[in-house]
């Protein structure tokens, strides 16, 4: 590694241990230790930005390579600990419910995220994750319980959150449709 690269590295870390939840300098950090060390110096350096006291996105990332690699409760610590750090008003239910989901581990984030989800807190995308996450689960009275939350909710009227509503009236209609197939099929 040449002076030029030390030097950028160095910097960039200087930068993202100030603050480690900013998204595009979390990002150049990881992509730049890709780019010289590859797909290992990328893992590194998330760990280490993980590793950071106050850093909770970084955390949250590294649950993906813990999950990879089949360590749910690993994971799930590591989950626990960025929601103590994230303030309330952040990505990370949002990140979290897309992440467990994805992993196919519904019940796992029902478990985690219900009890905390406030959808003034933590916005409208994470009720959307989290309420996919129990029909996933075909959880449907927690489905209904995010959506009330959700219809509560007191939003800003700005652009687009006649959009958000019209949305959760969709998905609303949805969970009926839900029910009544579900109710069908025990009859």
């Amino acid at each position: 590694m040449n002076t030029s690269t030390s030097t950028t590295l160095q910097t960039l870390w200087e930068t993202l241990a100030v603050d480690p939840n900013e998204v595009s300098l979390l990002q150049s950090w990881i992509e730049q230790n890709e780019k010289f060390f590859g797909e290992p110096g990328a893992r590194a350096a998330l760990r280490r930005a993980a590793d950071l006291p106050e850093s909770w996105l970084a955390k949250i990332w590294t649950t993906r390579l813990l999950l990879e690699e089949g360590r749910l409760e690993d994971s799930l610590d590591l989950y626990r600990e960025a929601l103590r750090l994230a303030p309330k008003k952040s990505v990370a239910v949002q990140e979290i419910a897309g992440h467990l989901g994805q992993a196919g581990y519904f019940r796992e984030a029902i478990d985690l995220l219900l009890p905390i989800y406030s959808p003034e807190d933590h916005g409208p995308w994470a009720g959307f994750n989290l309420f996919n996450t129990c029909e996933d689960a075909d959880d449907l009275d927690s489905a209904q319980d995010v959506l009330n939350r959700m219809k509560a909710a007191h939003w800003p009227d700005e652009p687009g959150s006649h959009y958000l509503r019209n949305i959760v009236r969709i998905r609303q209609e949805k969970l009926m449709i839900l029910r009544e197939m579900r109710d069908a099929a025990h009859n």
